[in-house]
């Protein structure tokens, strides 16, 4: 999930309704293996641009949890 520069990424794949469904499912079990943040979309579909933000809202907030034990501790008093 992470590139050499250390950050994480999403892989988007655009055009996802124009593609075989069969590849596109061959291709999702490769991501999955790999452990990779993944997203078929079709950027002019509105659905699919608030299915990237949500992805992209759940990894930043996981990063942030890993890294900062600070939340963790702050958390468990609320």
């Amino acid at each position: 999930t992470q590139s050499m520069s250390g950050k994480t990424r999403i892989i988007l794949l655009n055009k996802a309704n124009l593609a075989d469904p069969v590849m596109n499912e061959k291709w999702g079990q490769w991501f999955e293996q790999q452990g990779e943040p993944y997203l078929f979309i079709n950027i002019l579909d509105k659905a699919s641009v608030k299915q990237v933000l949500t992805k992209a809202r759940g990894l930043i907030e996981k990063k942030r949890r890993e890294s900062n034990v600070d939340i963790k501790a702050k958390e468990k008093y609320k």
